[in-house]
């Protein structure tokens, strides 16, 4: 999929500007060396600064050998450090690298396939293989991921299994987790990957389970989980890796999901208090055909929106499918960019995504099957701009795991979750690493993290390539308790489907400049069907007649409009009829 002529020349016009190299020559380089150089076969990775000196640390689940533990000990070396409680016996699965104890420093609990999954206490970098509760027992553990589902301050726990019931784990805060599935939970198909993630912006955390018959979206209601899967979008069969992110910058989370028994696909999330909707998008670049693993949302060329990065297994365990990278071009547009060293290794698992060097780009660890595994690092030049913020929760837990960061710069409001798991087997630094290299200002606008407490936390002014550190601050109220004001929305059109010309209804909640296009299903620009410095907040509509901007009449099929307003984009299928 290629962008439309007006945004091809108008983002080049842009780069040349600022002097930037062109974003989509920006990939990755592998790195692999010392002990990240593996054999055999590494199901899951998570990244994490166990040792607290300011880099990321590495832990890698092994299913064919003892797993592996390496320290970052700066400028590309990385020192095992492996110890046998750490290590086990083979059969790991699932890494996740969380501070479940509260106590400051990080801990690592391993999901285990073939016996008892291990809870490693940090006791002052030295880890101790501790009676962990019920998380601890022995089952066809999958993927772990970690959320306060239930707002006590701590973390907990849930598990997915192969041929059991999934389980769900509640922290006591004294270090022990009791098993409190309840029936919606305890799903005894194939399960595989899994992600919290509060899709309904209601400040709990929300869980999508993937599944070999099914996978299941269950919307958290205080605490209390409600299956609301829709079959036609969210109820897709073969789901593997799970990942959130917030792909049109509208301020809730989409859904990528990486199949193995059809395409992957991208779920844009349209909901509205009280209504679930995520749109199945059309979109052949990110719909994938190979057999998705793992899969993680990076911005690898740094302009501030989401990009997509596939882990791809094969047909069988002895053969694979090169990885995919998906550029974000906006307006639901991705252009399948795939190239060099993310393709190079055919067969992969888990992913996991953080900025090792401390250089401000996000670089990547692929987990291999019958390959090395595989250190991506970002190729991105001088120039770019970034901000990288790290939580210290206190009424949350320490992490800030399911903590919502926004970053504004200019017009554009980009938001990160932190994530406690995702993808398959795996685990994202727990931090938000924001690039806006479009972005010339000196400082961003503003930093706000909306905690899993209540509190919101907020900064301004603050300089640009710089690591900030952000604590919960009860005192502080910040800019209020909606975490994402809505500016702009894009209404149904009408009538959808449509022969003669239909109606295109948008809403405005503040003055804001606004551009309203139709494009083609390649995301090719048709038609502009207004464009506005500054509008006056209202309802309007416009008319489209099924003519390009030539006036000639376009061939029946699907076509997509869309509403650019305030630094947000939307768009919505409508198909045309003759």
């Amino acid at each position: 999929m290629t962008k439309s002529p007006f945004m091809n020349g108008f983002v080049l016009l842009c780069l040349l500007l600022a002097g930037l190299p062109l974003a989509a020559a920006a990939q990755f380089a592998d790195l692999t060396s010392g002990p990240l150089v593996t054999t055999g076969t590494t199901f899951g990775v998570a990244w994490g600064d166990f040792d607290k000196d300011g880099d990321l640390d590495l832990f890698m689940a092994k299913g064919s050998s003892a797993s592996k533990l390496v320290r970052n000990d700066g400028t590309n070396v990385f020192t095992d450090i492996t110890t046998a409680p750490v290590g086990g016996a083979g059969g790991d699965m699932s890494s996740t690298i969380v501070d479940y104890d509260d106590d400051g420093d990080l801990d690592i609990y391993v999901a285990n396939s073939n016996w008892a999954s291990r809870m490693l206490r940090n006791d002052a970098g030295t880890f101790v293989s501790v009676n962990a509760g019920d998380a601890t027992a022995t089952y066809t553990a999958q993927s772990a991921a970690w959320a306060d589902y239930d707002r006590d301050g701590d973390l907990d726990l849930f598990v997915t299994c192969w041929n059991q019931p999934d389980h769900l784990y509640r922290n006591d805060g004294a270090g022990i987790l009791h098993d409190v599935t309840p029936p919606v939970l305890a799903d005894p198909q194939n399960n595989t990957g899994a992600a919290w993630g509060d899709f309904d912006n209601d400040r709990d955390p929300d869980l999508y389970v993937g599944g070999r018959v099914s996978g299941k979206l269950y919307r958290n209601d205080a605490g209390t989980f409600v299956n609301v899967t829709d079959p036609l979008t969210t109820g897709k069969a073969g789901v593997n890796g799970v990942a959130w992110g917030d792909e049109d910058d509208d301020g809730d989370l989409d859904l990528y999901l990486a199949r193995d028994l059809n395409s992957s696909r991208l779920l844009r999330n349209d909901s509205t208090p009280g209504v679930v909707t995520f749109i199945d998008l059309y979109i052949p670049a990110v719909r994938d055909p190979g057999a998705g693993q793992g899969t993680t949302w990076i911005d690898y060329d740094a302009d501030g929106d989401l990009d997509i990065f596939l882990a791809k297994a094969g047909a069988d365990n002895g053969s694979g499918q090169p990885n995919a990278l998906f550029r974000n071009n906006g307006g639901d547009s991705f252009t399948d960019v795939s190239a060099g060293a993310v393709v190079a290794v055919a067969n992969s698992r888990g992913v996991a995504c953080g900025d090792y060097d401390g250089n401000g780009t996000p670089d990547l660890y692929v987990a291999n099957w019958n390959s090395s595994n595989q250190l991506l690092s970002s190729t991105i030049g001088p120039g770019s701009h970034w901000t990288e913020i790290r939580l210290i929760g206190t009424q949350s837990n320490s992490q800030g795991i399911g903590a919502r960061v926004r970053v504004v710069a200019g017009t554009h409001k980009m938001v990160r979750e932190i994530s406690g798991g995702s993808g398959i087997y795996s685990q994202n630094a727990p931090v938000a690493l924001v690039s806006h290299t479009y972005y010339t200002s000196t400082t961003v606008d503003s930093v706000v993290v909306f905690w899993p407490s209540g509190l919101v936390t907020d900064t301004t002014n603050v300089p640009i390539n710089q690591i900030i550190t952000m604590r919960e601050t009860p005192d502080q109220t910040g800019v209020g308790d909606d975490p994402l004001p809505v500016i702009a929305r894009l209404l149904a059109a009408s009538p959808n489907p449509f022969r003669a010309g239909t109606s295109i209804a948008y809403e405005l909640s503040q003055r804001s400049p606004v551009r309203l296009m139709v494009m083609d299903a390649q995301g090719r620009l048709l038609r502009v069907l207004e464009s506005t410095q500054s509008k006056e907040p209202g309802r309007y509509s416009e008319r489209w007649d099924g003519r390009n901007e030539a006036g000639y009449l376009v061939a029946p099929g699907v076509y997509f409009y869309a509403l650019s307003a305030s630094g947000l984009r939307q768009s919505y299928p409508i198909v045309l009829v003759r």
